[in-house]
């Protein structure tokens, strides 16, 4: 849920997931992405037709802490609610009519959160304002929030769709190998379980220059396997190379 301008508490209706996230299933080398309502997904997370790899982000409050997000311990004006019997408060919500904010068809929407209007009902109530001037202000504030969580929504979108379009431009038909050797990079360099949480977030996951830098990673990870005889196989890590190269036939002398 995301909180915005002090009392309306937001999130897209339905399964509770942010505008534009994408993320693929936890676990193992393979799985299928999960589907946001817009479509796009994160490219090394899954999306966009890559072979493998994936995984489930959480949730955040929104923008990144090492970027400043979060920084300074700032808190709201301390004010106390004026009082109000509980009784009158209920009373106040039973009459407050949830308003339709959209989400149908997969339309991304705020949800009506009505603990959200139970924390400014003791206001409404010092100010003797109820009934249908209650029920106006209170559904033109939220429809006035749904439509900036939409527009947000949108701008979002564009952006990560501009991701794709670029991924597209760049690699066009090797994708889907660009795709696999960044994972292979990126579990070199951030370990296998950070690097499902980084590649099922869609703007990193789905930025060209991120998986063409773990691409080239992971190419350099590639192992030799120019094995040759009987027995060939095994532990091409720990065997040296002359047997790796000649197999069995060296391993007989």
């Amino acid at each position: 849920m995301k909180k915005l301008m002090g009392w309306v508490l937001m999130d897209k209706a339905g399964d509770g997931g942010g505008a534009g996230a994408g993320a693929g299933a936890a676990g193992g080398d393979g799985g299928q992405p999960g589907a946001g309502n817009q479509g796009g997904g994160s490219i090394l997370g899954g999306a966009a037709g890559a072979d493998d790899g994936g995984g489930k982000g959480g949730d955040g409050k929104g923008g990144s802490i090492l970027g400043g997000a979060g920084a300074d311990d700032g808190g709201g004006d301390g004010g106390e609610p004026p009082d109000a019997k509980p009784e009158e408060v209920e009373a106040f919500l039973a009459a407050i009519k949830p308003v339709d904010l959209g989400g149908g068809d997969g339309e991304t929407a705020p949800a009506w959160d009505a603990d959200a209007v139970k924390a400014v009902a003791p206001y409404f109530l010092k100010h003797r304002i109820g009934g249908a001037a209650a029920n106006e202000i209170v559904g033109a504030y939220a429809r006035h929030v749904a439509a900036q969580f939409k527009a947000a929504a949108d701008a979002d979108r564009a952006v990560l769709d501009q991701m794709h379009a670029a991924c597209a431009e760049r690699f066009g038909g090797d994708l889907k190998r660009f795709a696999s050797e960044a994972r292979r990079g990126g579990e070199h360099v951030f370990g296998k379980a950070l690097f499902v949480r980084l590649a099922s977030v869609e703007a990193f996951g789905s930025d060209p220059d991120i998986i063409e830098a773990l691409a080239r990673v992971g190419r350099g990870l590639a192992r030799d396997r120019a094995t040759l005889g009987e027995g060939a196989g095994g532990d091409r890590e720990e065997r040296p190379l002359a047997e790796r190269m000649y197999g069995a036939s060296v391993r007989k002398k």
